[in-house]
């Protein structure tokens, strides 16, 4: 192979032009645009395209219409330029996702199956649970929301209660990786701690921006589950504290953990759920 140096960058352009990939057209375009010096809007004015629209294709965020690139190749003279073809990003990851397998979801072990939670919760609150199964039914995806719960595990009567108001509050329902949303300061481990799991799929609520991951176990010195890992920007953790919780540890644990804590206690919970139900129904 003959390598030819060239002697001055006008050439190394020109060579570039030849032979490599065209220029980007939203860069080229807010290139182009600077050189005149033209705001966004004056730009935009002139090709009669809205200055929202004009400022996501410059950002490369749209996909200009045939239109749109023919008015703004010949207003701004970009010459020949690289416009990416229709759901370009799609494809790649429908590409990448059909050549790698995909990784299975986690599901906490359970020492006492949900069903058997969810019926002490309601025989202990028939009214409140009632309730909550009525706004819960009325789900077009009902069904994918009772797979849902039963692949989630509870640890006493009172987190059926927490996810029960999610769901009739309007909470999406999914699976998804805690670490696609932000690492945690320590590892996601199994319930036994032999096994990180951190980047496998798993059950969670999300309501308003915030996300909902239940029974989640942090290798640190030992072993930590907490009732529910929240992420809305960055992660915190909720504790359901029932009768006879033994709180001493609280604050040793929730400072070992690192994460801000809430704490709520059985009868906090109820009024939260009953006063969120009044004034839905009012």
């Amino acid at each position: 192979m003959v390598v030819q140096r060239f002697g001055n960058r006008l050439e190394i352009s020109a060579l570039y032009h030849k032979f490599m990939f065209k220029p980007l057209f939203h860069l080229r375009m807010k290139e182009r645009r600077l050189q005149l010096g033209l705001s966004q809007s004056e730009a935009a004015a002139r090709c009669e395209i809205d200055p929202q629209r004009w400022s996501n294709l410059e950002r490369g965020e749209r996909r200009p219409s045939e239109q749109e690139s023919q008015v703004i190749s010949i207003y701004l003279n970009l010459g020949d330029v690289f416009v990416p073809p229709p759901a370009a990003t799609r494809k790649l990851l429908n590409n990448a996702a059909r050549l790698s397998p995909p990784t299975p979801p986690y599901f906490t072990h359970q020492d006492r199956v949900t069903h058997i939670r969810y019926c002490t919760c309601a025989k202990k609150y028939s009214a409140l649970v009632e309730a909550l199964m009525d706004r819960i039914k009325d789900r077009e995806d009902f069904p994918v929301c009772e797979y849902l719960c039963h692949n989630i595990s509870c640890d006493s009567k009172l987190e059926p209660i927490l996810m029960l108001y999610l769901l009739a509050i309007g909470a999406d329902v999914g699976l998804r990786s805690p670490y696609l949303l932000g690492h945690t300061r320590w590892p996601i481990f199994d319930c036994e701690g032999k096994h990180e799991v951190g980047q496998r799929p798993r059950p969670c609520m999300i309501l308003d921006g915030t996300w909902y991951f239940f029974q989640v176990s942090f290798k640190i010195s030992g072993t930590y589950r907490v009732d529910a890992l929240c992420w809305n920007g960055s992660w915190s953790v909720v504790e359901i504290n029932g009768a006879g919780h033994d709180s001493s540890r609280d604050k040793e644990r929730a400072r070992e953990i690192g994460l801000p804590t809430r704490y709520w206690n059985e009868q906090q919970l109820i009024e939260m759920v009953e006063g969120s139900l009044w004034k839905l129904a009012s």
